[in-house]
Protein backbone atom coordinates (compact mmCIF):
# COMPACT_ATOMS: atom_id res chain seq x y z
CA UNK A 1 0.00 0.00 0.00
CA UNK A 2 1.54 3.30 -1.01
CA UNK A 3 -0.53 5.81 0.99
CA UNK A 4 -0.83 3.98 4.31
CA UNK A 5 0.84 0.88 5.65
CA UNK A 6 0.80 -0.63 9.09
CA UNK A 7 3.84 -2.15 10.67
CA UNK A 8 3.76 -4.69 13.47
CA UNK A 9 4.75 -1.95 15.95
CA UNK A 10 1.52 -0.05 15.40
CA UNK A 11 3.24 2.72 13.46
CA UNK A 12 1.26 4.20 10.60
CA UNK A 13 3.21 5.66 7.70
CA UNK A 14 1.70 8.10 5.26
CA UNK A 15 3.76 9.49 2.37
CA UNK A 16 7.06 8.64 4.11
CA UNK A 17 5.88 10.37 7.29
CA UNK A 18 5.76 8.24 10.42
CA UNK A 19 2.96 8.84 12.92
CA UNK A 20 2.79 6.70 16.06
CA UNK A 21 -0.78 6.16 17.21
CA UNK A 22 -1.00 6.19 21.00
CA UNK A 23 -3.12 3.59 22.73
CA UNK A 24 -5.90 5.44 24.58
CA UNK A 25 -5.29 4.15 28.11
CA UNK A 26 -7.64 6.82 29.45
CA UNK A 27 -10.60 4.80 28.09
CA UNK A 28 -9.84 2.07 30.62
CA UNK A 29 -9.35 4.70 33.33
CA UNK A 30 -12.77 6.24 32.60
CA UNK A 31 -14.42 2.80 32.70
CA UNK A 32 -12.67 2.07 36.01
CA UNK A 33 -13.83 5.41 37.47
CA UNK A 34 -17.43 4.74 36.45
CA UNK A 35 -17.26 1.27 38.01
CA UNK A 36 -15.79 2.69 41.23
CA UNK A 37 -18.51 5.36 41.35
CA UNK A 38 -21.26 2.76 40.90
CA UNK A 39 -19.76 0.56 43.61
CA UNK A 40 -19.57 3.61 45.91
CA UNK A 41 -23.22 4.46 45.29
CA UNK A 42 -24.24 0.87 46.02
CA UNK A 43 -22.07 0.76 49.15
CA UNK A 44 -23.62 3.98 50.41
CA UNK A 45 -27.14 2.63 49.82
CA UNK A 46 -26.21 -0.53 51.73
CA UNK A 47 -24.60 1.50 54.52
CA UNK A 48 -27.78 3.45 55.23
CA UNK A 49 -29.90 0.30 55.19
CA UNK A 50 -30.58 -1.03 58.69
CA UNK A 51 -28.48 -4.11 59.58
CA UNK A 52 -31.56 -6.06 60.69
CA UNK A 53 -33.03 -5.55 57.22
CA UNK A 54 -29.88 -6.75 55.46
CA UNK A 55 -29.82 -9.98 57.50
CA UNK A 56 -33.30 -11.13 56.40
CA UNK A 57 -33.82 -13.77 53.68
CA UNK A 58 -36.14 -11.38 51.82
CA UNK A 59 -33.28 -8.92 51.40
CA UNK A 60 -30.99 -11.64 50.04
CA UNK A 61 -33.68 -12.87 47.64
CA UNK A 62 -34.45 -9.35 46.43
CA UNK A 63 -30.75 -8.55 46.04
CA UNK A 64 -30.05 -11.64 43.93
CA UNK A 65 -33.18 -11.15 41.82
CA UNK A 66 -32.52 -7.48 41.10
CA UNK A 67 -28.81 -8.07 40.46
CA UNK A 68 -29.80 -10.71 37.90
CA UNK A 69 -32.27 -8.30 36.33
CA UNK A 70 -29.62 -5.54 36.14
CA UNK A 71 -27.11 -7.89 34.49
CA UNK A 72 -29.74 -9.01 31.96
CA UNK A 73 -30.94 -5.44 31.40
CA UNK A 74 -27.46 -4.27 30.31
CA UNK A 75 -27.59 -6.79 27.46
CA UNK A 76 -24.86 -7.02 24.83
CA UNK A 77 -23.07 -4.32 22.88
CA UNK A 78 -23.73 -4.00 19.18
CA UNK A 79 -21.19 -4.93 16.55
CA UNK A 80 -22.30 -3.13 13.38
CA UNK A 81 -23.19 -5.62 10.68
CA UNK A 82 -22.56 -8.61 12.97
CA UNK A 83 -24.68 -8.39 16.12
CA UNK A 84 -27.51 -6.11 17.21
CA UNK A 85 -27.63 -4.58 20.65
CA UNK A 86 -30.22 -5.83 23.10
CA UNK A 87 -33.58 -4.18 22.57
CA UNK A 88 -37.15 -4.68 23.50
CA UNK A 89 -39.40 -3.89 26.43
CA UNK A 90 -37.19 -5.59 29.04
CA UNK A 91 -34.11 -3.59 27.98
CA UNK A 92 -35.72 -0.14 28.10
CA UNK A 93 -35.56 2.60 30.69
CA UNK A 94 -39.30 2.34 31.26
CA UNK A 95 -38.95 -1.12 32.78
CA UNK A 96 -36.10 0.09 35.03
CA UNK A 97 -38.35 2.89 36.26
CA UNK A 98 -41.17 0.43 36.93
CA UNK A 99 -38.88 -1.94 38.86
CA UNK A 100 -37.45 0.86 41.00
CA UNK A 101 -40.94 2.30 41.58
CA UNK A 102 -42.18 -1.12 42.70
CA UNK A 103 -39.14 -1.26 45.01
CA UNK A 104 -40.15 2.05 46.58
CA UNK A 105 -43.72 0.83 47.05
CA UNK A 106 -42.47 -2.42 48.63
CA UNK A 107 -40.56 -0.49 51.30
CA UNK A 108 -43.92 0.67 52.72
CA UNK A 109 -45.18 -2.90 53.21
CA UNK A 110 -43.52 -4.13 56.42
CA UNK A 111 -43.48 -7.84 55.56
CA UNK A 112 -41.70 -7.44 52.20
CA UNK A 113 -39.84 -4.17 52.90
CA UNK A 114 -36.41 -5.88 52.69
CA UNK A 115 -37.15 -6.72 49.04
CA UNK A 116 -37.60 -3.02 48.30
CA UNK A 117 -34.47 -2.02 50.18
CA UNK A 118 -32.41 -4.49 48.14
CA UNK A 119 -33.49 -3.35 44.66
CA UNK A 120 -31.50 -0.13 44.22
CA UNK A 121 -28.09 -1.23 45.57
CA UNK A 122 -28.34 -4.58 43.75
CA UNK A 123 -29.25 -2.93 40.45
CA UNK A 124 -26.40 -0.40 40.68
CA UNK A 125 -23.90 -3.07 41.74
CA UNK A 126 -24.95 -5.31 38.84
CA UNK A 127 -24.37 -2.42 36.42
CA UNK A 128 -20.85 -2.03 37.81
CA UNK A 129 -20.28 -5.78 37.49
CA UNK A 130 -21.52 -5.89 33.91
CA UNK A 131 -19.33 -2.94 32.92
CA UNK A 132 -16.32 -4.59 34.57
CA UNK A 133 -17.09 -7.88 32.81
CA UNK A 134 -17.70 -6.34 29.39
CA UNK A 135 -15.04 -3.64 29.21
CA UNK A 136 -12.55 -4.77 31.83
CA UNK A 137 -12.39 -8.47 31.05
CA UNK A 138 -13.97 -9.42 27.71
CA UNK A 139 -13.35 -6.45 25.41
CA UNK A 140 -9.98 -5.05 24.35
CA UNK A 141 -8.64 -1.79 23.01
CA UNK A 142 -6.91 -2.75 19.77
CA UNK A 143 -5.70 -0.95 16.69
CA UNK A 144 -8.24 -1.19 13.86
CA UNK A 145 -6.35 -1.33 10.59
CA UNK A 146 -9.37 -0.29 8.55
CA UNK A 147 -10.39 2.64 10.77
CA UNK A 148 -6.79 3.73 11.28
CA UNK A 149 -7.22 4.28 15.01
CA UNK A 150 -7.73 2.46 18.29
CA UNK A 151 -11.20 1.11 19.04
CA UNK A 152 -12.93 -1.15 21.53
CA UNK A 153 -13.07 -4.67 20.12
CA UNK A 154 -15.68 -7.18 21.27
CA UNK A 155 -15.33 -10.94 20.89
CA UNK A 156 -17.87 -12.95 18.91
CA UNK A 157 -17.50 -16.54 17.67
CA UNK A 158 -13.75 -16.60 18.29
CA UNK A 159 -13.05 -13.35 16.41
CA UNK A 160 -12.65 -9.74 17.56
CA UNK A 161 -14.77 -7.02 15.97
CA UNK A 162 -14.49 -3.21 16.00
CA UNK A 163 -17.29 -1.61 18.03
CA UNK A 164 -17.56 1.36 15.66
CA UNK A 165 -17.82 -0.26 12.21
CA UNK A 166 -17.73 -4.02 12.81
CA UNK A 167 -14.32 -4.56 11.22
CA UNK A 168 -12.66 -7.85 12.02
CA UNK A 169 -9.34 -7.53 13.87
CA UNK A 170 -6.25 -9.14 12.45
CA UNK A 171 -2.98 -9.31 14.33
CA UNK A 172 0.05 -7.56 12.84
CA UNK A 173 1.41 -10.65 11.05
CA UNK A 174 -1.85 -11.60 9.37
CA UNK A 175 -2.51 -7.94 8.50
CA UNK A 176 0.77 -7.62 6.62
CA UNK A 177 0.15 -10.91 4.81
CA UNK A 178 -3.34 -9.73 3.85
CA UNK A 179 -2.06 -6.36 2.64
CA UNK A 180 0.69 -8.00 0.59
CA UNK A 181 -1.78 -10.38 -1.05
CA UNK A 182 -4.08 -7.44 -1.93
CA UNK A 183 -1.21 -5.58 -3.61
CA UNK A 184 -0.44 -8.51 -5.91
Amino acid sequence: MNDASIRSTGTVTRDSESVRAKKPVYWKIVVALVIIALIGISAYALAITPTATILTPFFAAGFVACAGFGWFWMGVDAIPGKRKRSRGLLHGWFIVGVVLFVGIILTYVPVVAPLGYALFPAFVLSLAGKLAWTYGYKSRILYCQRCGTYRWFHPMNGNWYCSKHGHKWYDAESATVTMQSKEE
